[in-house]
């Protein structure tokens, strides 16, 4: 029997170094194609091709595309890729709201962004254009700002801080970024129906989009003719641009909150918890759960009262 005892030499990094590397290049990384000298000797990988090329990524580029380049949208509808993986990339960081986003982050942004243009095209609303002229468009421009709402995370983990230079200590790599109360939320919801869609957290007024608190999102989001349209054909509902989400009855706050999630039972067989207050606050983060969700964006659910 032969034993071998270690020499002073040999250490758990010796025998971690007879396996590959493999250093996965950051977003801003590719762009600027800066490979740090010190993972010279990795396997260093760039953009997931099958990723880059699939709906989830080169619908939203294409519409931003089309943004960016003030080309029209009422029409377009996504058909086949466009193998140039460097121009996508910079325009998804360029609209996605963060400088140096995570792999992560930019999936995240991307993969909502599909989902609302999916749900855009497959509207009824979008399809009229004769009778709401550029109703894609201030959808598009909403979707944008909604996408970059979703994509952020309210919580600096660790794995999107620099590894070098700070302190490691456990409570910085998790600070708050920002706070649900003090960021706005403006959402535009395309309904399970395919007829209808459901404003929240935001109004149009003097045709540009505007918060509760007055904060103005986009200038001119919306032409007259189009704010005209949606009012005429507003269905019995009022007028949707205006309307204050805590000013309406529990039936129709529940009608709105079903619509959106698909559920068409009626109202009386729901019977939900009659001490459960629905104001647009709650209803707007269940809203922001069960999107992200749905577009397999990770969740994580904080305290006893909210998320």
């Amino acid at each position: 029997i032969e034993i071998l005892t270690p020499s002073e030499s040999s250490s758990l990094k010796n025998f971690i170094d007879l396996f590959p590397s493999v250093h996965c290049l950051s977003p801003c990384q590719i762009l600027n194609e800066d490979v740090p000298e010190a993972i010279t000797d990795h396997i260093v990988v760039g953009a997931d091709t099958t990723n880059v090329m699939g709906e989830a990524f080169q619908r939203p580029f294409q519409y931003l595309q089309r943004l960016k380049n003030n080309k029209d949208v009422s029409t377009f509808k996504y058909s086949s890729p466009v193998n140039d993986p460097k121009t996508l990339i910079d325009t998804l960081k360029q609209s996605c709201g963060l400088s140096n986003p995570t792999w992560a982050q930019l999936s995240h942004f991307s993969y909502f962004l599909n989902e609302q243009i999916c749900n855009c095209e497959k509207n009824v609303f979008a399809s009229q254009t004769d009778i709401f002229p550029g109703f894609k468009l201030f959808a598009l421009r909403c979707m944008v700002i909604m996408a970059q709402d979703f994509a952020t995370p309210s919580l600096c983990i660790s794995d999107a801080s620099p590894l070098f230079g700070l302190s490691d200590k456990l409570y910085e790599t998790h600070q708050i970024r920002r706070r649900w109360e003090k960021t706005p939320h403006p959402y535009l919801f395309f309904n399970h129906d395919q007829h209808s869609f459901t404003f929240l957290g935001f109004s149009v007024k003097d045709f540009n989009l505007v918060t509760a608190d007055g904060q103005i999102l986009i200038r001119n989001a919306m032409a007259r003719g189009l704010a005209k349209s949606i009012r005429d054909n507003a269905f019995g509902e009022g007028d949707i641009l205006q309307e204050e989400f805590d000013a309406l009855s529990r039936d129709r706050k529940l009608l709105k909150l079903c619509k959106v999630i698909g559920v068409e039972r009626k109202i009386d067989d729901i019977k939900p918890d009659d001490t459960y207050e629905l104001t647009q606050d709650n209803v707007m983060k269940l809203l922001a759960v069960f999107m992200r969700m749905r577009c397999d964006i990770p969740v994580v659910l904080m305290g006893e009262t909210g998320c």
